[in-house]
């Protein structure tokens, strides 16, 4: 019960922040978490980055928008759209109606917006922050990732970004507002546009300078959106949580993020394993009654095939059992374990279920 514990305890936050890579759950659990925190009678807000149905879903909602949605009693959720978030970021710090139609319209600006490294992360602490205050806790599912550790280094990629003046300082003299401003006369001139014509393309670089030359009197509020984003993560009230499945590629992956956490001064409630084998948290079956010999009542070709079919299901469960206590011991976190359901969860019902296991002290109402 001390990850149940752990977990009930983050529920009394401000801000938990569900990490890990694709395909563990980690949408389903965030779910739960806020069901369970809504049973506590915390008005609870759950979002999701992902732009997959499974929150949806999960909730048993036909549709899922931008703004907080009411699923029931005091739980709510929403879809964030980074890049709406971000686009909302120019409209209110553009200098001019001129300027902020340069950088939305710019084909490097919508590329960015969509693909660079954490922009998604942080335009989705940015969204949080503005509807924060209204909710007692919000449980945010991450997006999708390859490794767990993405969401943490979101704000440090997009301040190296903004602060890679090299390349801005390097196009200036240049470009100005995407003319070109080498002499072409001269042999220097002719040679160097010749050079980045082969290489990248004139048009590229023009597009490019006027891209970040459009886009710099924006780099300051976006800075402060980063910065921002790193502050909360660190406030007393957020807490991350890691879910995981118990595989063999998970164990160093679940050490690796409670270093991580520690590294960066964040706080860390549990790790939660997902898609456990039943037999590795309740302890298998009795099988007496397949034992040869026994008083059985199944012809014993049938037998021998359910020993065997036991057999096997019992080496998984202590599989499963064993990478769950290597998660545990290397990583230091507590583990909660949710076992593999017999069908998906696809709604409300289903989802208490998984709730349960969580918080079961707390998910009676």
């Amino acid at each position: 019960m001390k990850g149940a514990a752990a977990i009930t305890a983050a529920l009394q936050g401000k801000l938990v922040i569900v990490c890990g890579p694709g395909g563990v759950g980690k949408t389903t659990v965030s779910a739960a978490l806020a069901l369970a925190a809504a049973n506590l009678g915390r008005k609870t807000l759950v979002c999701t980055i992902d732009p997959s149905k499974r929150l949806r879903t999960s909730l048993g909602l036909a549709r899922l928008t931008g703004t907080p949605q009411k699923v029931k009693g005091r739980l709510f959720a929403m879809r964030l759209d980074p890049k709406q978030t971000f686009d909302d970021l120019v409209r209110r710090h553009a200098a001019d109606p001129e300027a902020r139609e340069r950088v939305l319209n710019n084909r490097f600006y919508q590329e960015i917006s969509r693909h660079l490294a954490g922009t998604h992360e942080v335009m989705a602490m940015e969204a949080l922050m503005g509807v924060s205050g209204d909710f007692d806790l919000i449980v945010l599912d991450t997006p999708p990732a390859s490794s767990a550790l993405a969401f943490l280094d979101a704000p440090k990629r997009v301040l190296d970004f903004v602060d890679g003046r090299v390349l801005r300082y390097f196009l200036k003299p240049y470009f100005v507002a995407g003319h070109l401003a080498i002499e072409p006369r001269t042999f220097v001139g002719r040679t160097f546009l010749r050079i980045l014509d082969s290489a990248v393309g004139l048009q590229f670089l023009r597009d490019l300078s006027e891209f970040f030359l459009a886009f710099e009197g924006l780099f300051e509020s976006f800075r402060q959106t980063a910065n921002a984003m790193g502050a909360l993560l660190k406030e007393e009230g957020t807490t991350f949580l890691l879910v995981t499945t118990p595989a063999t590629s998970r164990v160093s992956e679940g050490a690796a993020f409670a270093e991580a956490l520690r590294e960066r001064g964040l706080t860390a409630a549990a790790i939660v394993a997902n898609r456990v084998h039943p037999w590795a948290i309740g302890g298998g079956i009795d099988g007496s009654a397949l034992e040869s010999g026994g008083e059985s009542l199944l012809p014993e070709d049938v037998a021998r095939e359910l020993r065997a079919l036991a057999a096997r299901e019992q080496l998984r469960a202590e599989g499963d059992a064993r990478q769950l206590r290597q998660v545990a011991s290397r990583s230091g976190l507590p583990a909660v374990l949710v076992p593999e359901l017999e069908s998906d969860v696809h709604d409300l019902r289903s989802l208490a279920a998984v709730a349960a296991w969580l918080a079961p002290a707390e998910t009676g109402s």
